[in-house]
């Protein structure tokens, strides 16, 4: 994605980060439904979790779980022991 010249005020930088934040969001979530295992998956939201903390780790794994079960892969989601 071309950005265009990185010239402007920080406000309109800022804008553009935002405007790609779905983007990000939706590729992590691609990413993280495709690892090998749950025990992969359970890992990288730990990690979120410790990084971003416990809300952006439940938005991460809700949006995994649920590409998993609209793909067919799981039906239900694992207990990974995240959330109790």
């Amino acid at each position: 994605m071309n950005l265009g010249p990185m010239v402007g005020t920080m406000a309109e930088l800022m804008e553009r980060v935002t405007a790609l934040e779905p983007h990000r969001t939706a590729a992590e979530v691609r990413y993280v439904a495709g690892l090998e295992t749950h025990a992969h998956r359970t890992v990288y939201i730990s990690g979120v979790w410790d990084e971003r903390g416990k809300d952006a780790a439940r938005r991460l794994r809700e949006d995994v779980w649920n590409l998993l079960k609209a793909t067919g892969v799981v039906s239900e989601p694992v207990q990974d022991g995240l959330f109790g």
